[in-house]
């Protein structure tokens, strides 16, 4: 947590008056003890971050067109005047007032052709919204397991400090009564302050990973977290023909492309139909001033737009229509091969770390402690040499830290997955596992 940090920096100022400088602790840094749950950090960053928000509130401003594209041409309404006449007439011989209103009908269709564009359009918004959603999901994820793994590192870290400050010690004592070497004791007490300074770095990547779900979260970016539940390690089976079929039916990207392909197609129908005529219906009222009512004549009449006069115009909307439809179902074909593909190379992704997990948490790992536990006993007894402690508490330390490693990797490989699929888990596995194995 970022009050961590800050005790880190005051503490020296206040310890010494108390305390020798002998009896400073190597190190400050305390995790916290409440837990951060990952539901707990999807529901935030769903409820609460404004990437999301935006684009919501764009998929709903599509859904608007809808109607206006269905609606049909305002309609006119006017009045005519007579403002001077400059030949002698009777009075009742020509009108000098007249009130009309004016409606075009869609005879054409155009209209209904339109909102299905728009309608297809705001289906598509909706896919691009909810792949948002994955990423932002998605990268959530990958941050709370990047935080509990940088945990983790970091008592990683302690453990091999704690070790070498116990050999140092031996060490040391074998220097009193001349068993051990100067040089010796040097190498495992540099060795000790490059642990130290690791720690400070596993520190900072705690502080970035924590500032970035609280950006994710819409929170502070110095708000208190928890600290991440150790994550169990859970076994899936994956078969690529499964995976890519639900990810070709799920895919938000794929499901956009296709929506898209109906408004173009819509939008192409209504610009082959711009060819059709659509009469407009036209209601007047007119008034003689030499009468005396209030409207002498009634009339009704009906016009047409003539579009033919307007061939390059109308030709060309048809040939750009004909072109956009085209494009989108190129877009969607590039974006099949490129699904199958990227499917591929994330379960190799996801096979690799398995099996990079499975072998360090059965073979490399367990002996590489045993490995040093031996080296201590053989050093305590004088049987074996520092270099060789040393070697082996380094070696026991890395595959430790990857082990760590691999299981984050492939935790945040299989919710890129998800991302990608557009579905979760469940939906693409072929078996899986009831019993995860916990984490050594």
């Amino acid at each position: 947590m970022k009050s961590n940090y800050f005790c880190r920096l005051l503490l020296p100022l206040v310890l010494p008056a108390a305390l020798g400088a002998a009896d400073l602790p190597h190190h400050l840094f305390v995790p916290p003890s409440e837990v951060l749950s990952l539901d707990w950090v999807l529901g935030e960053v769903r409820t609460n971050n404004p990437s999301l928000k935006g684009a919501g509130a764009a998929w709903r401003a599509l859904r608007e067109r809808v109607a206006q594209q269905r609606a049909w041409d305002d309609p006119r309404a006017g009045v005519d005047f007579n403002v001077a006449r400059f030949v002698s007439v009777p009075a009742d011989s020509f009108s000098d007032q007249t009130l009309f209103a004016e409606q075009t009908i869609p005879m054409a269709g155009r209209n209904k052709l339109r909102a299905r564009a728009a309608a297809s359009e705001a289906s598509a918004g909706g896919e691009e919204y909810r792949q948002r959603q994955l990423d932002l999901l998605t990268k959530a994820q990958a941050s709370y397991y990047r935080l509990a793994n940088a945990y983790g590192q970091w008592e990683i870290n302690r453990r091999s400090a704690a070790f070498l400050e116990q050999i140092a010690e031996a060490a040391r004592h074998k220097l009193e009564s001349g068993q051990e070497t100067q040089g010796g004791v040097l190498t495992a007490e540099t060795d000790l302050a490059k642990l130290d300074e690791s720690a400070f770095d596993l520190e900072r990547q705690v502080a970035d990973e924590e500032a970035l779900l609280n950006t994710l979260m819409n929170h502070p970016a110095d708000a208190p977290l928890g600290r991440p539940a150790p994550p169990p390690f859970a076994e899936v089976v994956l078969r690529f023909d499964r995976v890519e079929a639900a990810a070709l039916a799920h895919r938000p990207a794929l499901l956009a492309a296709a929506k898209k392909i109906e408004a173009a197609r819509a939008r192409l129908e209504a610009s082959r139909r711009n060819w059709i005529p659509e009469p407009s219906l036209r209601l007047a009222a007119e008034r003689y001033n030499g009468a005396s009512q209030a409207v002498d004549d009634v009339m009704a009449g009906v016009s047409f737009d003539l579009p033919w006069f307007q061939h390059e115009k109308y030709a060309s909307a048809t040939r750009e229509n004909r072109e956009l439809l085209s494009g989108a179902r190129y877009e969607l074909d590039s974006l099949r091969a490129e699904t199958a593909a990227m499917v591929r190379e994330q379960l190799t992704k996801i096979e690799t770390f398995h099996h990079h997990y499975e072998l360090f948490r059965d073979k490399v790992a367990p002996l590489a402690r045993q490995s040093i536990e031996a080296s201590r006993v053989s050093y305590e007894s004088g049987k074996t040499g520092l270099t060789q402690v040393l070697a082996a508490q380094h070696n026991a330390q890395e595959s430790d830290s990857m082990l760590l490693q691999h299981l984050t990797d492939y935790q945040i490989a299989l919710a890129d997955l998800t991302s990608l699929a557009g579905t979760p888990l469940s939906e693409m596995t072929a078996a899986s596992t009831s019993n995860p194995k916990e984490n050594p």
